[in-house]
């Protein structure tokens, strides 16, 4: 069922009731008394939120903080409460897990959360194969001997002897003498039931003759013509070079170029330096208006904010035990820099061996009505109303000289 289903009937009831009410001359009445109805609501719900407001308002806000860690993992908590522990915020966070819960008193609701999860693992490698042993010559199995069967193998066909007149023809190269060996008498005798295992030979290919050789024609040399010993004739120069003689040139001379880029440059440092000191006297004027006021709401937030006592212990040690020694020489004064601030910072040196382990513990005490105290006199000093002014004048003015 959506909201367009149940709008539909209302509407339609409230309808009727208004026709209804017309009808029977009673709608300015239940009107006025709707509105009455409405308005005693409202008072009562805006008295309840103002009553809540101070109550949360002069109640504590406590912002915890605890932290450990090694460089095996870290581990984080905070711990936000209010109305004196009763109403908490809680969130945690290690390597693996996240949580947050918000609770009142001893019932707690999971907010968010989860753990992350943890790399796959690979598969484990299959063992590697033994080497192959040698097999011993015994265990091999004779091959059996194929079947003889009788073919017959084609006459020989003697190859043709080129003519005794060509001479390119009786040349062969020695790859034409590799790829056909020449036939001896024994093997020509051998019975056939040899040569029946061996598969026929196809009659070698005729060799291509060597093609002729061409004869060049050499053409007989020409003459040269001798040097005319006149003068050579005349050709008018082109109209552009007679242009470029007559122009003068135009290449500005080193000298005035290096001056031209020094004005530039002189010109922009100027403009930016006229701008730079433009704003910077504005800012310096913005700061002698502000400033008073900046100051006065620092100080009353500061007012509003106390530091718990706090814990910053350290157990530490180094490769060596002269070094953890001396670290721990260095570290000592630097923990009493800190008690002015309520934080207690605890180095404890480890000479057994190289090892890290820090654990902080800390919080803040916020006081609400001491923050909404010091808006509220910021917002009622007349000086911060006139700074408000003069800004939105200047603002005006610059739009007005862009334009």
């Amino acid at each position: 069922m959506t909201t367009k289903d149940i709008g539909l009937p209302v509407a339609a009831i409230c309808a009727v009731i208004v026709c209804y009410l017309i009808y029977i001359e009673q709608f300015i009445f239940f009107v006025g008394t709707a509105f009455a109805i409405g308005w005693l609501l409202f008072k009562i719900a805006l008295a309840t939120a103002l009553v809540t407001s101070v109550f949360f308002l002069l109640h504590p806000l406590t912002f915890m903080l605890r932290l450990r860690g090694t460089p095996a993992g870290q581990r984080g908590h905070v711990r936000l409460t209010h109305l004196f522990g009763l109403l908490w915020l809680d969130a945690g966070i290690d390597r693996r897990a996240r949580e947050v819960r918000l609770g009142f008193w001893r019932w707690s609701w999971r907010l968010a959360g989860g753990r992350s999860p943890r790399p796959g693992r690979k598969p484990p490698s299959p063992p590697p194969a033994p080497p192959l042993s040698p097999t011993p010559a015994s265990s091999i199995a004779a091959p059996v001997p194929a079947e003889k069967t009788e073919v017959r193998s084609p006459s020989p066909v003697a190859s043709p002897q080129p003519p005794a007149t060509a001479p390119a023809a009786s040349i062969t190269s020695s790859k034409d003498d590799a790829a056909f060996p020449s036939v001896s008498p024994s093997t020509a005798e051998k019975p056939a039931a040899t040569s029946s295992l061996r598969p026929p030979q196809e009659p070698p290919a005729k060799a291509a003759p060597a093609p002729a050789s061409v004869v060049s024609v050499e053409e007989p040399p020409r003459p040269s013509p001798e040097p005319s010993a006149g003068p050579p004739p005349f050709e008018p120069p082109p109209p552009h070079a007679a242009r470029e003689e007559a122009a003068p040139s135009h290449e500005t001379p080193f000298g005035d170029r290096i001056r031209a880029d020094l004005r530039r440059l002189r010109r922009r440092v100027a403009d930016g330096w006229r701008t730079a000191k433009t704003w910077l006297k504005l800012g310096m004027r913005g700061w002698r208006r502000a400033s008073p006021l900046i100051k006065r709401l620092a100080a009353d937030h500061w007012n509003g904010v106390h530091l718990h006592p706090s814990v910053c212990r350290v157990r530490y040690g180094l490769s060596e035990a002269h070094l953890t020694g001396l670290t721990q020489g260095l570290a000592a004064p630097f923990a009493g820099l800190l008690r002015p601030f309520s934080v207690r910072f605890e180095p404890i040196p480890v000479f057994t061996g190289p090892t890290l382990h820090v654990f902080v513990d800390g919080g803040i005490l916020i006081q609400p009505w001491r923050i909404l105290l010091a808006w509220l006199a910021l917002l009622s000093t007349l000086d911060f109303w006139k700074a408000l002014r003069d800004l939105w004048y200047w603002h005006k003015a610059r739009s007005k000289s862009k334009e």
